[in-house]
């Protein structure tokens, strides 16, 4: 019985990279095998295509230079997730200390955005008034609106300047 052993020849960290140098090595007649391990998605060919392989995908790489980062790719859950959730709560908590636990406290009048005081010396006023809702339908709303913006921002400028430029743009 005669066993054809396969040489692994690259680690992708995604599959859709493994598939694709897997489709360069079919279009030159290889029969190449992408397995999925710990590492990543393996590629490997029989071992008397093993010359042939590389040298299609040297080419390849030469004619489809990647991005530096190509590896890093972030875990479905990462920081932007808990970020946006966390700004999400801050909201929302933000609404009970304001109309729950302290009533006493005007929080309108000493927060809230008025015009003519933001341009008599209180910019604060900008800033603050985002934190203040009519009720908590109305700040449940924005704390789930602004979990699914602010989730896609910060997933697309990272957690830091995300949130600095949606503060920015609320203000």
């Amino acid at each position: 019985m005669n066993e054809v052993s396969e040489i692994s020849l690259r680690v992708a960290p995604r599959r859709q990279l493994a598939e694709e140098w897997a489709l360069v090595l079919v279009a030159e007649g290889l029969t190449p095998h992408v397995t999925h391990t710990h590492d990543g998605f393996v590629i490997s060919v029989p071992a008397e295509q093993h010359e042939s392989a590389n040298a299609a995908l040297a080419a390849y790489d030469r004619e489809n230079p990647s991005p530096p980062d190509d590896s890093a790719e972030e875990p479905p859950g990462s920081a932007h997730l808990y970020v946006a959730l966390a700004v999400s709560v801050a909201l929302v908590d933000m609404f009970f200390v304001t109309d729950v636990w302290h009533q006493t406290v005007d929080w309108l009048e000493r927060g809230g955005a008025d015009a003519g005081r933001i341009l008599n010396g209180e910019p604060w006023r900008a800033v603050t008034a985002l934190t203040l809702h009519a009720d908590f339908t109305h700040a449940l709303g924005n704390a789930i609106a602004g979990a699914i913006f602010l989730t896609a921002v910060c997933r697309a400028l990272g957690p830091g300047l995300g949130c600095a430029l949606v503060l920015l743009s609320g203000v």
